[in-house]
């Protein structure tokens, strides 16, 4: 009866197949190492995005409700963010400061309200719609309003009453806060200006809330290898300071 017997094999032929072992492994952790950098690096391009969209987003919140909004402000500029961004991209100009936002109905025609937002900018006074696909702007110059009223509506709601002239807009169902009290003292404040010859304020240059393109372009190329952490740092920081 035969038995299998195992194949020797020399010390040359085994130190061979030793070291090709150890080659595989070799190239295996390098493969498995590159990986993990790879990771690493895509885990911090998307952190970097999070936070230039966070920042961007500051941005904008303070440009249209000040530095400090309340939780409602946050909750309306996302509400309201088709008609604030159509403003922005479209009727702001570069060192236009905004003095105040609030959500509000213009009454186009005594059977058809208009929802939206009044923005009170240094320069003039919009209106802006919030339906998508039914644009409906209303640009009100300082110098040819005459003046503006704040009128009751019903429980906590107020009533703006806008005079050009003869012509007077009506923009009602507003909430009594601290942004109405900015808007209403502000407006009247840039009225007076108009009417006194003196021109509307000039307030400094605020910076376009396109920000989070620039932030989000930067992480792009530091995820790319094309800017070390520190410049990357760098430029980040001059384009939040803008």
């Amino acid at each position: 009866m035969g038995f299998f017997r195992k194949k020797e094999i020399s010390a040359e032929e085994q130190e061979r197949l030793n070291t090709e072992k150890a080659e595989k492994e070799q190239v295996r952790a390098e493969k498995a190492e590159a990986k993990e950098k790879q990771r690493a690096i895509d885990s911090a391009a998307r952190t970097e995005k999070k936070e230039a969209k966070k920042a961007a987003e500051q941005a904008h919140l303070e440009r249209f409700f000040g530095t400090d909004p309340s939780f409602e402000d946050k909750m309306n500029v996302s509400i309201y963010s088709w008609a604030i961004d159509r403003v922005r991209e479209n009727l702001l100009e570069e060192n236009e400061v905004v003095l105040s936002t609030v959500p509000a109905e213009f009454d186009k025609s005594e059977k058809k309200e208009v929802k939206g937002v009044l923005i009170a900018t240094n320069q003039k006074l919009i209106f802006s719609s919030n339906v998508i696909g039914k644009e409906y702007l209303e640009v009100m110059d300082y110098k040819s309003m005459t003046g503006i009223t704040l009128e009751s509506d019903g429980f906590r709601k107020k009533e703006l009453h806008v005079m050009s002239g003869r012509e007077k807009r009506i923009f009602d169902d507003i909430k009594e806060d601290k942004q109405l009290e900015k808007m209403l003292s502000g407006v009247r404040k840039q009225i007076s200006l108009a009417r006194s010859g003196g021109g509307t304020t000039q307030a400094p240059v605020v910076p376009q809330t396109d920000k989070y393109q620039q932030l989000e372009q930067l992480a792009k190329l530091k995820g790319q290898g094309i800017l070390t952490e520190e410049e990357f740092q760098s430029e980040k920081s001059k384009v939040l300071a803008q």
